[in-house]
């Protein structure tokens, strides 16, 4: 058991904090019923600022002062598990417990953990008690059950009650379930009211951008090497869709934030921006976030983020994947420093073989190639209704279905906003066919605001509006 600062006591009716270990030998553990009491002074060992009291009370923290951390040890080793029989014990605890919330700093809370030796690897005088390194290692064989007072928006928690259930290792909720794609939190610490300090495995490849853009002398990733990291970072994102009961969508997918290990298997990192959302639930309104050359543009307008957004980003690194190019680059030509569209233009001209990184030295599979290019288009598509999801991906970079068809262009942008549909292709046709007096007489400035939006992202497709925008516009309505 484990609290941070104010005063907490545990009233101990039926309550086990011991030991996975035993020997088959051993009776198997089993306890409950009224009037069951641990004898506190006997078989518990208090550390920091906890103290066990002759009434059988646990005080895990006796005073007020800040970063006070009190543990108490259940030390009698507790057989769970006769493998000789296929046995396992059962137990029931039965607790009331106070928390005295302090003024500011840190918030409080308790942990009750069991754990499966004594000698519990690394720090366990870390915060709520859960230890600071291999995080995530099933031989750890450790279970822990927090309660906190943070505020923890986005797990649902909207009033500072928080309990958690985490299983070897230091994070519950997001970080468990995106452990199996993503990279292995190992250790964390508040290092104050607004900052955590997060440590990582060790992933000696560094990030995929850095392999792709900058790689050491001699070491520009191969074809078999960069399909291999696009196909495991389509299996992380679709696992991210699709693999749990809740969606999560990350965010901020981009080829910095894909960690290549030693054999150069991708795992997702960065989940700083990532949310949790129902299946089917329709996404909440929040501020646009995320790396421009990634952003979906109807994300800039809708200020919503989907998996269908993270399909956009995921097309994007897959053009960064074929072409060996960043997604934004202002050290070429003005009509190709935006990846999508210059890989798009390549397209209409029918070029786009001549999109593909030269350091390849034409060492690649044509079909993969053309297979990688055409998927990246089709994510990066304007319409999110037409892009792909992450399992129709997987399903064609594994060979199993064919490439759906993709235009021989780029589609304008199209968008709905509170039900109204909007296509600016048929906003500028009504524009220039109902406005010819006043574009003979010279083009017009357009809107400011599409003029803006296109400097500040070129993957917007908003084209100069001729004549009364606000006419337009009303016409465009009238005709629906």
């Amino acid at each position: 058991m484990f609290t941070s600062r104010s005063l907490t006591f545990l009233l101990i009716t039926f309550f086990a904090l011991g030991l996975l270990t035993g020997t088959s030998s051993r009776q198997l553990f089993s306890f409950g019923g009224s009037g069951t009491k641990f004898k506190c002074r006997d078989n518990i060992i208090c550390f920091g600022g906890a103290e066990a009291s002759p009434l059988e009370y646990l005080a895990l923290s006796t005073s007020k002062s800040d970063q006070e951390y009190g543990k108490a040890l259940w030390y009698k080793p507790i057989l769970l598990v006769d493998t000789a029989t296929n046995s396992f014990s059962s137990f029931s605890t039965n607790f009331s417990f106070t928390i005295e919330p302090g003024d500011g700093g840190p918030s409080d809370g308790m942990t009750f953990v069991i754990l499966s030796k004594p000698d519990v690897p690394g720090d366990w005088g870390s915060k709520f008690g859960l230890f600071n390194n291999e995080g995530g290692a099933t031989s750890h064989g450790t279970l822990a059950i927090e309660f906190d007072t943070f505020y923890n928006p986005e797990n649902g928690d909207e009033d500072s009650n928080h309990v958690a259930l985490d299983l070897n290792t230091v994070f519950s909720v997001v970080a468990r379930n995106a452990s199996e794609v993503g990279i292995q939190l190992s250790g964390a610490n508040k290092v104050d009211r607004d900052h955590f300090l997060l440590v990582y495995e060790f992933l000696p490849n560094g990030s995929l951008d850095k392999a792709l853009f900058h790689p050491a002398p001699g070491c520009v990733l191969s074809w078999k090497q960069r399909f291999q990291i696009i196909l495991g970072a389509a299996e992380a994102l679709y696992y991210l869709h699709e693999g749990w009961r809740q969606q999560i969508i990350h965010r901020d997918f981009k080829s910095s934030n894909i960690m290549l290990d030693g054999n150069f298997n991708a795992m997702l990192g960065d989940f700083g921006l990532a949310r949790m959302v129902e299946h089917h639930e329709n996404p909440a309104t929040t501020v646009v976030a995320g790396t421009y050359g990634y952003i979906a543009p109807e994300a800039h307008t809708l200020r919503k983020f989907t998996e269908k957004t993270d399909v956009y980003a995921f097309g994007a690194v897959a053009l960064e994947v074929v072409c060996g190019r960043a997604v934004l680059n202002f050290q070429v030509p003005e009509d190709e420093r935006t990846l999508v569209d210059w890989v798009w233009k390549k397209l209409e001209e029918d070029d786009l073989m001549s999109v593909v990184d030269l350091r390849l030295e034409a060492q690649y599979d044509v079909a993969q190639v053309q297979v990688l290019l055409l998927v990246g288009l089709l994510c990066s598509h304007p319409n999110p209704d037409e892009r792909l999801s992450m399992r129709q991906v997987l399903k064609i970079l594994s060979g199993d279905v064919a490439v759906p068809p993709v235009p021989l262009s780029k589609p304008a942008l199209e968008y709905h906003i509170s039900g109204r549909h909007f296509l600016m292709k048929a906003l500028n046709s009504i524009i220039s066919r109902d406005t010819k007096s006043e574009t003979d007489a010279g083009p017009s400035s357009g809107s400011s605001y599409e003029q803006t939006r296109a400097q500040s992202d070129p993957s917007v497709n908003f084209s100069p509006l001729s004549g009364d925008v606000e006419r337009a516009r009303k016409r465009l309505n009238d005709t629906r």
